[in-house]
């Protein structure tokens, strides 16, 4: 790699690549188990994947779209942290406190998505005792 190519990556990914700076693309790694993938999901939920992709259930297509939004909401809170507490200078007890800030609402977060997906399960089992 040429010293020009290498100047130009770093001026690419210095400080004026902090406003393009996104977690969007990843938004639901945090949500998927190292051993299990997401299958843990359709496990808490008591339905395959396949039951979910097939359903026409509005009820059950609405929570899908809550939970999909708590992953986004998540991942923007996470977005945020980083770009003002990692990318940017921050005292040390800043980024420390807002740490565990972030790590409170990503673990209330994390209980809404749980709920959410225990309505669900009730929906699917409502629907089999039909």
């Amino acid at each position: 790699m040429e010293v020009s190519a290498i100047i130009s990556n770093w001026e690419k990914s210095g400080k004026n690549s902090i406003a393009s700076f996104s977690l969007t693309p990843h938004y639901s790694n945090l949500f998927d188990d190292t051993e299990v993938g997401l299958d843990y999901i359709y496990e808490k939920i008591g339905v395959s994947k396949d039951t979910l992709i097939n359903t026409e259930n509005r009820f059950v297509i609405e929570k899908m779209r809550s939970i999909d939004d708590l992953f986004g909401e998540t991942a923007k809170l996470l977005e945020q942290y980083i770009i003002k507490h990692i990318l940017c200078e921050s005292s040390f007890e800043d980024v420390v406190l807002e740490y565990s800030f972030v790590t409170s609402k990503v673990e209330h977060l994390y209980d809404e998505i749980l709920n959410i997906m225990g309505q669900i399960k009730n929906e699917f089992e409502g629907e089999s005792d039909e």
